[in-house]
């Protein structure tokens, strides 16, 4: 049960963080223009004003979730008004799932302080990855910036729409699609999410390895019969 919650809190608060770095990333261009100083086009100007606001709203939406979540008052509240909502047979266990799982971490504050510490590491090391990989196919297409503010949409889109193992298709179309609504191509973008994706398996491999080995040395433990010492005859 404790390893379950562990899972579920990592992933709410990694999405929480994930949605806030992308609204940071997309206000502050707004704020203070690209880095190269060229100017946005009007769909580009476009889809960082609906980013900024998109990822903001999603963020105070996880906030207040996560606030009710940690009050006892404000979850009973939730509980009633989704027990009065359509499909409440499927949002309710999802809800109550989230509820145990906080319920777990309640009297321990630091665990999630750096739950999102290691988020938003991930947040950056992520975005250094795809920057990299684009800088690499056309140098200057896009700036660490622009990369901070589609990554964790990218990241979200995967998690909404679960169609494939590894996010394989989605993530390529989402790279695609972000890329060229910031002026970076359409090309370019679902390149970078090819090589992104194999990356990401490539270095799964030692890791698909141990497991596998050590999957079989928990079968051969518990095939082996073990040895009974019978007591001396008298």
């Amino acid at each position: 049960a404790d390893a379950a919650a562990s899972v579920l809190i990592d992933r709410f608060i990694g999405l929480v963080v994930f949605m806030l770095g992308a609204a940071i990333a997309a206000a502050g261009m707004l704020w203070f223009g690209r880095p190269d100083g060229t100017a946005f086009t009007e769909q580009e100007l476009f889809f960082m004003q609906l980013a900024a606001i998109g990822s903001s709203a999603v963020t105070l939406l996880l906030l207040a979730i996560i606030a009710a979540l940690l009050s006892r008052t404000l979850k009973r509240w939730m509980e009633w008004l989704l027990a009065k909502l359509p499909l409440a047979e499927k949002t309710l266990p999802i809800w109550q799932q989230l509820a145990l799982a906080f319920h777990a971490y309640r009297g321990h504050p630091a665990a999630l302080l750096w739950t999102a510490v290691g988020s938003a590491l991930i947040v950056v090391l992520t975005s250094i990855n795809i920057w990299l990989i684009a800088q690499a196919l056309e140098p200057g297409s896009i700036s660490m910036v622009e990369v901070l503010a589609i990554n964790p949409i990218i990241v979200f889109a995967l998690i909404v729409v679960p169609l494939a193992p590894g996010g394989l298709g989605v993530r390529q179309v989402s790279f695609a699609s972000l890329f060229l609504l910031i002026g970076a191509g359409f090309d370019l973008g679902k390149t970078v999410g090819l090589l992104q994706q194999a990356i990401g398996y490539f270095v799964s491999i030692p890791g698909g390895i141990l497991w596998f080995l050590g999957r079989n040395q928990h079968r051969d433990s518990v095939e082996r019969p073990m040895a009974v010492e019978l007591p001396p005859s008298s």
